[in-house]
């Protein structure tokens, strides 16, 4: 199979992003006042940075709101499509592409009709003859080739690369096919300000419920949306010259079949959230912007969409057959896109881009490389360039830096109304979570009362809650914020992993109390990271927080030791008040 898109110069400009955080990280030895996560502050008035197509960060300032997070999103995507244009009209990528082992048994015999200038070649398209050698035995795995004009010749070779696939120089004497599209034509993208059109694209299937929580997030966080988005266009006088993307966002992990997790299904039942949060905050930003959105999250849609517009799915395939400029996704939807666009897979791989919470390193996204070196996982070998993946947090300079925005739907209110008590909230929502961490609640207990928000099921007992813990069941983001705002501590129970909930009790003004691991959890000692595509090691249950914020706000501690526990909670109570 000939791989034919060019992707190599679409990610030059995401080295950028590490670069900027790498510096801007090593800088933040004062704790939370300057930095904190993907698209949140640890200060409830914040402005937002940016790095990539919807990559957040913070920087404390006097207002709160998403204004720079908007234009950041318009600035990169306007540059993703120029990128675009010049792939589409010049040369292939010399990396990232999964070239076929040729071995010819006799060297292709060249016509002069069809010689190449080698300089030309050397300067623009390094590959073109590894490909003619390709197809001097490939081009009969498929007959594909033979309908697209190739017999065997090499001008049929030359022809098909330059013409269909783009790895060769235009013959000077073939004719060229005039443009019938102008730019002039292309649609406009406006800041969108109603949230209705948003919920009509939010579609449920059957009697699913996958959006209710995005769309429920929606809501909770429009005003702010808008008030950035007004800011916004009062100081970004080109918003109105940009072109309109057609965009297809998939969420796979809310699928019901092809490998789907049903997450839809478990937001009411204390189900992981995270993801969602990332989801929710890609879809605002996108459609305000003005971008033409289609959003699918099972199978059947996304096989519905593909086969209407992909009539053969051949090697030979055209990106240009689906009427897309971007396609996210995360890896489970991948897969499932795989599958459904079979050999017709590559001609759309550029257009991808993977929302992956832990990141995708190279060594196990490369698949001959991971292969050799024993490093196949469930989810690795996709063969994507490395920042097609975007992450929750920027934990690799590998993978690209999406973020998200810390939820909360109480920052014009004033803290004041509800003072801190002397109490603590812990962080599990899954009455699993709480496993063999009652010695560890023993101890903080004698310093303060302790509150859940476990989800029990109607009818039955949580199996691991202490008797002494307050539980409130799941709450609603505001009344969640309330107890937050009411509490001096969050607890850390060692798991979920790099969740959004410590970085929205840090804004509220608690010290989060992060538990450390020794040794490091890892894919190779840790079920949870087992079959995920990099061998990072998870220090503590938030290294992000553990990492870049610290004390006062953050007191990292081995939960088995009770002088380190007493220690870092004495430390968290004798502070007058943590300024969130």
């Amino acid at each position: 199979m000939i791989h034919r898109k060019r992707c190599r110069y679409l990610t030059y400009f995401l080295f950028v992003v590490a670069i900027f955080w790498t510096s801007t990280l090593m800088n933040m030895s004062k704790g939370p006042s300057l930095y904190i996560q993907d698209a949140a502050s640890i200060n409830t008035e914040t402005d937002i940075l940016y790095h990539d197509e919807t990559q957040l960060a913070l920087t404390t300032k006097s207002q709160p709101n998403l204004e720079m997070f908007l234009k950041m999103i318009m600035k990169k995507i306007d540059h993703l499509e120029k990128r675009i244009d010049q792939l589409t009209n010049q040369k292939p990528p010399t990396r990232g592409i999964d070239f076929p082992e040729a071995k010819a048994n006799k060297p292709i015999e060249e016509d002069p009709k069809c010689k190449l200038d080698g300089a030309v070649l050397k300067k623009d398209f390094p590959h073109c003859m590894e490909k003619i050698k390709w197809m001097g035995v490939g081009w009969k795995t498929h007959s594909c080739y033979k309908d697209s004009g190739v017999d065997g010749s090499f001008c049929s070779f030359v022809i098909y690369l330059s013409e269909v696939e783009k790895w060769c120089p235009w013959l000077t004497w073939r004719p060229k096919p005039q443009q019938t599209v102008q730019k002039s034509q292309d649609i406009v993208a406006s800041v969108v300000t109603n949230i209705d059109g948003l919920m009509s694209v939010l579609q449920e299937s059957g009697k699913s419920k996958n959006y209710a929580w995005i769309k429920s997030r929606l809501h909770n966080l429009w005003s702010y949306w808008m008030e950035a988005a007004n800011k916004l266009l009062d100081k970004q006088s080109d918003l109105k010259n940009r072109k309109q993307k057609t965009i297809l966002v998939h969420l796979g992990l809310l699928s019901h079949k092809g490998g789907g997790f049903k997450i839809g299904d478990l937001t009411d039942k204390g189900g992981p959230l995270g993801e969602l949060v990332q989801w929710s905050d890609l879809l605002a930003t996108l459609y305000i912007l003005g971008h033409n959105l289609r959003v699918t999250s099972e199978q059947e849609q996304l096989q519905q969409y593909i086969n209407h517009h992909i009539r053969v799915k051949s090697p030979c395939a055209n990106g240009n057959q689906l009427p897309l400029d971007i396609i996210y996704t995360d890896i489970t939807g991948l897969k499932q896109f795989k599958r459904l666009t079979a050999d017709a897979y590559s001609a759309f791989k550029c257009k991808l881009r993977v929302v992956d919470s832990f990141g995708t390193e190279p060594a196990f996204n490369h698949e001959m490389f991971s292969k050799t070196n024993r490093m196949v996982t469930q989810w690795g070998r996709q063969n994507l360039i490395p920042q097609q993946f975007f992450t929750m947090f920027p934990h690799t300079p590998d993978n690209s830096f999406m973020g998200f925005v810390v939820d909360l739907p109480l920052r014009n209110h004033s803290m004041a109304k509800y003072p801190k008590k002397n109490q603590a909230i812990v962080y599990g929502k899954n009455d699993r979570f709480w496993k063999d961490k009652s010695h560890y609640l023993d101890v903080i207990h004698q310093f303060v009362d302790l509150h859940g928000t476990v989800y029990i099921e109607k009818g039955k007992q949580a199996k691991y809650l202490p008797a002494y813990v307050k539980n409130h069941g799941l709450l609603s983001p505001v009344q969640l914020q309330q107890l937050l705002w009411q509490s001096k501590v969050f607890i850390g129970l060692g798991f979920p992993y790099e969740g959004p909930a410590p970085l929205e009790a840090i804004a509220s003004g608690c010290v989060f109390i992060n538990p450390s691991f020794n040794p490091p959890h890892t894919s190779l000692n840790t079920m949870f990271f087992k079959g995920k595509p990099t061998r990072r090691e998870v220090s503590s249950q938030h290294s992000y927080v553990a990492d870049h914020i610290g004390p006062p706000h953050v007191y990292t501690v081995d939960i088995k030791n009770d002088q380190e526990i007493k220690r870092a909670i004495n430390k968290a109570l004798q502070q007058s008040q943590v300024c969130p």
